[in-house]
């Protein structure tokens, strides 16, 4: 087996590689052995228009990274006897106790099986004047699916533990993270709301995302937030929201590593950080943790871990006493799954995790050109199940191809002239969409989602059972 220092080099090699090409606009990474630092790079920009190259801990926007904190809050606040994770939300909540909300439980929304979907609040969460405002509306309007009936990864889970800190605490969760998670961490550069003028604004990197410029399959990354903007959402979101450094985030991870404890200051127990790092009902997911699909109740799994839509990813390897951390600010080619697929290689672990490996050899393709004869070939609307469930793929100026998903746009970019990718869209879940010689598109969404469906020209046959679904083109 090779050396912690042998595999940390490699995995450095990709990352500095993958900037260097302009896979990402910039990259940091850094892998611990024992709480000792092994490696620590940063390569490529910050804000690449303005000339700034990207620095060792600079500030990230870490979005889902933010909800193993909020977790954490939530076992301090289940050892306090505040509250008990097999509560209702209903008992801290009023707006939740009504049939369709009412039987949701925190430990359900701990590890995604409360039956919400992602991006299912009632209107844009950014026109609710707070977070309690967003979670009482989701409350009011309940899931989608009954509640742990099916695995859904959704921000609102989160978002509605948040809520909870907030109001068993009577302060805002943000504050509650600061102050029982990143003070006693030593995790000063940490942060939960984004104002233009604050003293750190000038230390947080631009964020881009892919987009596709033609239908050659031409690509790029486009800057949309820089820090001279103020943040989208106007409130702290708890699913997401914090800014932090590559380095404090390790400390977090030192946290998790050590089982509740860091340089001797115990933060939550040692049965709750062991109860997290089981596997919830689907054994995917534990409590706000990633898990690998070998992970069993009544052991520690042999990985763990979580990652951020705009590009962040952190893995812990406790056999170990490894920490290897991800961080970009480029959005949309999701080499963060490509991080845990080489970070697996480098390290001679001895299997994926579930949501991050999905895409990565996916995303290592080369963009390809086509045509306009193989572009017509795809156009067109594609019925599954009935009328009412369509995929229209249309192409518009430029040569460009396009879907709809959750009522946007999204650009198909070619991986080949069978198979595509998703450019970016706001919502963040992936998109494949393949053809074969019998025309059949399989188009489904990633990060963990289970929705998948096969349409082929020739056959009218809606399967049961699978969420598999093949129909015609209309």
């Amino acid at each position: 087996m090779r050396s912690t220092r042998e595999s940390a080099v490699i995995l450095a090699d990709h990352v500095r590689s993958w900037a260097e090409a302009g896979r990402v606009v910039g990259a940091e990474l850094m892998v611990l052995e024992d709480g000792e630092l092994v490696v620590h790079e940063a390569s490529g920009w910050s804000d690449r228009e303005r000339g700034r190259e990207l620095e060792k801990n600079s500030l990230y926007r870490v979005r889902s990274m933010t909800k193993p904190l909020v977790a954490t809050a939530i076992f301090k606040l289940a050892e306090a006897a505040e509250l008990d994770l097999d509560d209702t939300v209903a008992r801290h909540l009023p707006a939740w106790d009504n049939p369709r909300s009412g039987a949701v439980t925190l430990r359900q929304l701990l590890h995604q099986v409360g039956g919400f979907e992602q991006s299912a609040w009632p209107q844009p969460l950014a026109r609710y004047r707070s977070l309690r405002a967003a979670v009482d509306a989701m409350g009011e309007h309940g899931p989608q699916h009954p509640p742990g009936s099916t695995y859904r990864y959704s921000d609102i889970g989160s978002a509605t533990l948040g809520a909870i800190i907030a109001e068993r605490t009577g302060e805002p969760a943000e504050r509650i993270l600061s102050e029982w998670i990143c003070e006693p961490l030593e995790m000063r550069d940490s942060h939960f709301h984004f104002e233009v003028d604050a003293p750190w604004a000038a230390r947080v990197n631009s964020t881009y995302r892919w987009t596709v410029a033609s239908g050659r399959g031409v690509g790029g990354f486009e800057r949309y937030w820089d820090p001279s903007r103020a943040q989208v959402v106007p409130f702290f979101r708890a699913a997401g929201g914090m800014y932090c450094s590559i380095r404090d985030y390790a400390r977090f991870l030192e946290l998790w590593l050590g089982l509740g404890e860091w340089k001797g200051r115990r933060l939550i127990s040692e049965a709750s950080a062991r109860a997290a790092l089981e596997p919830g009902p689907f054994g995917r997911y534990g409590m706000s943790w990633d898990l690998p699909t070998t992970a069993r109740a009544g052991q520690l799994p042999w990985a763990f871990g979580h990652g951020g839509s705009d590009g962040t990813a952190a893995l812990v390897v406790p056999e170990r006493r490894l920490i290897a951390l991800y961080f970009t600010q480029s959005r949309g080619r999701d080499l963060m799954y490509c991080f845990a697929m080489r970070a697996g290689d480098a390290f001679e672990l001895p299997g994926p995790m579930p949501k991050w490996t999905e895409l990565a050899r996916e995303t290592e393709l080369e963009l390809v050109s086509l045509d306009a004869a193989q572009r017509r070939a795809i156009v067109g609307t594609y019925e599954f199940g009935g009328p009412d469930k369509r995929l229209e793929v249309f192409e518009v100026e430029g040569g460009v191809l396009q879907t709809w998903l959750r009522g946007e746009e999204v650009q198909l970019v070619p991986l080949s002239d069978r198979r595509f990718a998703l450019g970016w869209h706001r919502g963040g879940a992936g998109v494949e969409l393949r053809c074969d010689d019998d025309v059949r598109l399989v188009f489904g969404l990633a990060g963990g989602q289970a929705e998948l469906m096969e349409i082929r020209r020739e056959e009218d046959v809606l399967a049961t059972g699978t969420r598999v679904c093949r129909g015609s083109r209309g």
